[in-house]
């Protein structure tokens, strides 16, 4: 078996788009008014602190996950909130 992460592209919006519309993806991970596709397109341009990636297990889609530079969510967000918000360099 073989595991892999490739960075979110415009290729696998589709397949994004589905798995959110889920409800128990959507009603756990997405927030209120996170539900329009420029939203999520967004994921792909990066907002300089965020980085998704589509994991596979052996050439298959098996779902998302992210990470967050949470040193640069603080200092280029421009109302950071939450548990994250006094994290030093290099903290993902």
């Amino acid at each position: 078996m073989k595991i892999k992460f490739k960075k979110l592209e415009q290729q696998d919006m589709p397949l994004f788009l589905e798995w959110a519309k889920k409800p128990h993806v959507k009603n756990t991970w997405f927030q209120e008014g996170y539900e329009g596709v420029d939203k999520y397109h967004k994921k792909i341009e990066g907002n300089g602190y965020d980085y998704g990636f589509v994991i596979y297990i052996d050439k298959v889609p098996i779902g998302y996950i992210q990470t967050s530079d949470l040193y640069a969510y603080r200092t280029k967000c421009s109302k950071p909130k939450g548990l994250f918000t006094k994290e030093n360099p290099g903290t993902l």
